[in-house]
């Protein structure tokens, strides 16, 4: 399993070695998505344990109310069960879970950009055109100084 920081400096295409990148790209991807798949589930399964404490304790405030022989409102018992320590607890748990969760998806959808930008960087290579921009530019440099001097 890939971990985050891996996975974000592996983010950083090298333009020298574009025919590694593209071999490897394929199976860094498939390693990001699956840890993401994999985080999103325990994500999904906190989020049901905190819903189930929730109303566990939710219920119990209402039942000891009855047993007490007072009638609690609704809205009492869910501030109850709101501050409870251990639904506090396990909604501490399920944020921080799906921050990270949400953090993998993030690189996920990172490495989908990355795979069009690695085939736009080979469709330049290919023509030729990488060579030429950076030409071009120091011929227009070339050509400034050029005139520059004509004209002095």
């Amino acid at each position: 399993m890939i971990s985050k920081e891996e996975a974000r400096r592996g983010l950083v295409i090298d333009t020298k070695r574009l025919d590694e990148e593209l071999r490897f790209q394929p199976e860094i991807f498939y390693e990001v998505a699956s840890t993401a798949v994999a985080v999103a589930s325990e994500r999904d399964a906190l989020k049901d344990k905190k819903d189930r404490t929730w109303s566990s304790k939710f219920i119990s405030e209402k039942m000891e109310s009855k047993m007490d022989g007072k009638s609690l409102s609704d809205k009492t018992a869910e501030t109850f069960a709101d501050v409870n320590e251990e639904v506090v607890q396990v909604t501490r748990d399920f944020l921080e879970k799906k921050k990270e969760a949400d953090e993998w998806m993030v690189l996920k959808e990172s490495y989908q950009q990355r795979s069009v930008m690695l085939k736009e960087l080979c469709g330049i290579q290919n023509s030729g055109s990488y060579g030429e921009v950076v030409r071009s530019r120091e011929e227009s440099k070339y050509e400034k100084l050029r005139k520059e001097m004509r004209t002095k």
